[in-house]
């Protein structure tokens, strides 16, 4: 009896001394979802600078459940966003400067994140004209069939 005793007192201490809850993950599986983000943050800015139309839309969530909010609108569904987003690419002749600074990843789950980041460019259209824009977005990430993607974003431009 002594020995079912003790075995049993063995394992509540262990247990007791386990302070990682259910569902917590751990420094270095961080790490890993913010390497990811990051790494689709980084791949859709080159995608914008270089204009590439698909990349960019595989950055986001295609599902009804997608939100896009900027500059005081909110496109609800990606088939409303994806529809709009080559009426825009073909205004544009070229992106002169994308950047993107000050970027913070917030890990919410193994499969959820955000990212709020800061950016400016340059940007020329077809009709000659160049924008200059600066601003801040954030992006929420779920991961979608061992992709991570964005499902709902919010930001502004400022123009100067």
């Amino acid at each position: 009896m002594s020995k079912v005793f003790c075995s049993f007192l063995i394992l509540i201490i262990f247990l007791g001394c386990n302070h990682k809850k259910p569902g917590m993950l751990s420094e270095e599986d961080k790490e890993l979802v913010q390497m990811a983000v990051k790494e689709r943050v980084d791949a859709y800015f080159i995608a914008a600078r270089q204009q590439n139309i698909d990349t960019m839309l595989g950055f986001w969530a295609d599902s009804d459940s997608f939100v896009f909010a900027a500059d005081g609108n909110i496109v609800i569904g990606y088939a409303g966003f994806s529809g709009q987003m080559p009426n825009v690419a073909q205004m544009t002749d070229s992106v002169l400067s994308l950047e993107k600074y000050n970027e913070h990843i917030f890990v919410l789950s193994s499969h959820a994140a955000t990212s709020t980041l800061q950016f400016k460019g340059t940007s020329t259209l077809i009709t000659g004209d160049a924008i200059r824009s600066r601003g801040s977005w954030t992006y929420v990430f779920s991961q979608m069939n061992n992709e991570w993607k964005v499902i709902h974003s919010a930001g502004t431009h400022i123009y100067f």
